[in-house]
């Protein structure tokens, strides 16, 4: 179904590895477990990043300060647990700013460490018009 799908495209699509620089100041980070080829963007400009993590979590409750927790989604559960405690370390250690498909709005936060896990704390929403 995937080659199905991705067939129109082939001929404009681009292999990357870990680390490439897939756009200039956007670099791709693996990270296995969840499915094959899961991986995030790093964008990086000035002294500030934000990693797109994708689904590197699923319910923050539970995964944020229990990274070992994993989902039926994830191929690969003892992978994507040992992926999640490296993100979360990576992440809070250098302040990098988090956004993916299950962080509550606003979209981003940032993870400090708590405990034996991590918090997540979300970033503060602000309309302007």
């Amino acid at each position: 179904m995937a080659q199905r799908q991705i067939a129109p495209y082939a001929d404009r699509m681009r292999f990357f590895a870990d680390g490439a620089e897939v756009f200039p100041g956007v670099t791709a980070v693996h990270l296995p477990g969840h499915t094959p080829g899961h991986c995030g963007y790093l964008i990086a400009s000035g002294g500030a990043s934000l990693l797109i993590w994708g689904d590197t979590i699923h319910l923050p409750e539970v995964q944020v300060p229990r990274p070992e927790v994993t989902i039926a989604f994830d191929v690969d559960p003892a992978q994507a647990a040992a992926t999640r405690r490296r993100v979360f370390d990576m992440v809070a250690t250098e302040g990098t700013h988090v956004a993916g498909c299950h962080v509550h709005f606003p979209g981003t936060a940032h993870l400090a460490r708590e405990g034996g896990g991590y918090r997540l704390y979300p970033d503060a929403w602000s309309q302007v018009l």
